[in-house]
């Protein structure tokens, strides 16, 4: 059976945004740093990701109207502590 895309226009680039996000906050920021320190267009402290700067403004366009406490969804992904144990399920729905 193919695989049916569930995400319509400019959700998908707001979904792959949020994983993307998501994945270089988690883990991805070695590559990351070690690329700009070698362009030496940006320093270490801008390079690297942040839940407030870089996932949290993702989260509240496209997942806190339903994940918020007494919200809709099953759990809420308001601050980093709420998201983080999330991270890897986040990523997994967002890739599909």
């Amino acid at each position: 059976m193919a695989k049916v895309d569930k995400f319509v226009g400019g959700r998908l680039f707001v979904a792959a945004s949020l994983g993307l996000a998501v994945a270089l906050l988690l883990g991805s920021a070695g590559p990351v740093l070690a690329q700009s320190a070698v362009a030496g267009a940006v320093g270490e402290a801008d390079a690297a990701p942040t839940f407030s700067r870089d996932v949290a403004p993702i989260l509240q366009r496209s997942c806190q109207q339903c994940h918020q406490p007494a919200g809709i969804a099953p759990m809420s992904l308001l601050t980093y502590r709420e998201a983080r144990p999330w991270a890897r399920s986040i990523r997994d729905r967002v890739e599909r």
